[in-house]
Formats: structure tokens, sequence, C-alpha cells
């Protein structure tokens, strides 16, 4: 490898990082999250004398409440020769975040990221 491949691929190389490091960043702040919430505790089960009644059943829990809508963030990305490559990304409280990676020759990438 010439000498200049090295210099342009570790370029390439380090954008590629600050591009991913700024998604990041730009996902953290939208409060997307991929975290999966702890499943409930169950309680202890307790020995139960025969001659008590059984409990009367547990209330139906309340319904989910309704995700907001989707948000939208705009990100660019300059490389050293001011060439641009901007993303779109949304998402919302569904777990789901979309990403539309626009290319300086205008080609476009679109990816979904579900969780589970």
């Amino acid at each position: 490898m010439m000498n200049s491949d090295l210099m342009e691929a570790y370029a390439l190389r380090r954008q590629n990082a600050e591009t991913a490091a700024a998604l990041r960043s730009m996902i953290q702040k939208s409060g997307i999250s991929f975290d999966l919430p702890a499943p409930p505790a169950k309680p202890a089960q307790e020995a139960v004398p025969a001659a008590q009644p059984a409990a009367a059943p547990a209330p139906e829990p309340a319904p989910a409440p309704e995700p907001p809508d989707p948000q939208t963030i705009e990100i660019t990305n300059r490389d050293e020769s001011g060439r641009a490559m901007s993303f779109s990304v949304s998402g919302d409280k569904a777990r789901t975040v979309n990403i539309l990676a626009r290319s300086p020759d205008g080609r476009a990438s679109k990816f979904e990221i579900k969780e589970g």
C-alpha cells in the first residue's frame, strides 16, 4: 500500500468514527432508548391457610400511553475536502430508529433499526 493510500484510509476511518459518534450523540439527545425495561419483580408467594377465602382477582393494568410523534434530527458531516455527508435520524418511543444517509454524489442509503 502506498503512503497516500494509508493516509486516505486513516482519514476515512477517522471520519467514520466522528460520524458514528455524532449519530450516537444525536440519538441519545432525541430521547430514543434501546434499553429494555427491567421485568417487574414477582411478589413472594406466601403460604395461604386452606380456611381463608381466595383473594380477589387483580385489577386490569391501565393501557399503555400512546408513543409521541417521531422526532427527526438532521446531521451534516464534512470531510477534509469539504464534501458533505448528511444524515436524517428519526425515531420514536416505540423503539424504532430510521437513518437516511446521503453521500456527496447524491446516493442515499436508508436503515431501520428496531429493538428486539
